[in-house]
């Protein structure tokens, strides 16, 4: 008997605590359900909450480690919470539409267990691991609750609403001809090979800083990026090419330079989004960015349908969003443009005051 998904607004559910289940509930709670689903009950079964400790994408799969979530209080209460929290479970994400999470360090999230499998496994003594894993292969649903890196504090993703469309990374790979900027060279990893086709290379400082400010660091480093996954990406330009036409997309004409190129892609019509066109030492954040591999090199791509980003000039203090974002529906991650230039403000201060800055190294 095919299993029955019942449609409810996701916002409400998630703020019911009647439905939050303790992780000691889990298998219990996924038993009773497969037997409600069997005599036709299709009501939701609840939802439970964590935080982010690991996290690993590639293209087949998203998974995190999730620990139990820190309570409020001060400093000292937050750091007994952190040593107390060894208890682990691990999450697998397999659904189609899986390019649509990415999840950042420490972030607190709420997961429905509608969907989940669980899967027995056997887990060295004294590990912190439960007995088991928990694997969504249909369909998500999940509230980030503080401390998402491109994701508002309560902003749900249900790909149960979704599941009828074709991915939109199909959709976006199948468009030819289009705009194309930027690649993105994140020093300290080794570049990407550029084709003269595509249009302009941004190059950016690592993202990998001191851990003064809880913001950036959301972030993932550069020598973190791997193959698959979906990630924004926070940088210093170092070089910029301007924006040129293609029809092709040729990776075998790539050419070899020094750090991590992202390139960005846009429509030619009247409502394309606007591609990004920073200066040498802006900094500009890109929400979304798919990593590849190619001859050994990963790079990165930003397509139109993803196209989103702020930029960030020290010299002027100035913020920069696309025209899109200046229109009547505004997506939330544009939403607080004012903390986005503070934490744009202690990035370029950390880097300046990093090793990665070149003005610190010994020149030989």
């Amino acid at each position: 008997m095919p299993t029955k998904t019942k449609q409810i607004p996701p916002a409400p559910f998630f703020n019911d605590l009647s439905y939050l289940k303790q992780w000691s509930e889990i298998e219990a709670t996924l038993a009773s359900a497969s037997a409600r689903v069997d005599a036709g009950n299709d009501s939701e079964i609840g939802w439970i909450e964590g935080r982010v400790h690991e996290t690993r994408s590639t293209q087949k799969e998203v998974e995190i480690l999730l620990v139990q979530p820190l309570q409020s209080g001060d400093a000292s209460d937050i750091a007994d919470q952190k040593r107390e929290a060894h208890e682990a479970l691990r999450i697998f994400i397999t659904c189609p539409e899986l390019i649509r999470f990415v999840f950042a360090l420490n972030q607190t999230i709420k997961i429905s267990l509608e969907g989940a499998r669980v899967i027995h496994e056997l887990v060295p003594h004294g590990s912190g691991l439960l007995p088991f894993s928990l694997v969504f292969s249909s369909f998500l649903s999940i509230q980030s609750v503080r401390g998402g890196a491109c994701v508002a504090d309560g902003d749900v993703i249900d790909t149960r609403r979704g599941n009828d469309r074709n991915t939109e990374n199909s959709l976006l790979e199948s468009e030819i001809s289009k705009l194309s900027i930027d690649e993105t060279l994140l020093a300290s990893l080794p570049a990407p090979r550029s084709s003269p086709k595509l249009g302009q290379n941004l190059a950016l400082g690592d993202s990998t800083v001191v851990d003064a400010s809880d913001d950036y660091t959301a972030y993932p480093p550069l020598m973190s990026l791997t193959e698959g996954m979906t990630t924004p990406l926070l940088g210093i330009v170092e070089t910029v090419k301007p924006p040129s036409t293609t029809t092709t997309d040729d990776a075998s004409s790539y050419e070899f330079r020094r750090g991590f190129r992202v390139t960005c892609f846009s429509q030619k019509s009247r409502l394309a989004r606007e591609l990004p066109s920073p200066s040498e030492g802006d900094v500009i954040l890109l929400k979304s960015v798919k990593i590849s591999r190619w001859s050994g090199i990963l790079f990165g791509t930003v397509y139109h349908g993803k196209l989103d980003w702020i930029s960030y000039k020290s010299k002027t203090d100035t913020v920069t969003v696309p025209q899109h974002a200046k229109s009547g529906s505004v997506d939330s991650f544009y939403g607080d443009l004012e903390g986005r230039r503070e934490m744009f403000k202690q990035f370029v201060k950390a880097m300046e005051s990093g090793p990665w800055n070149s003005n610190n190294r010994d020149v030989k």
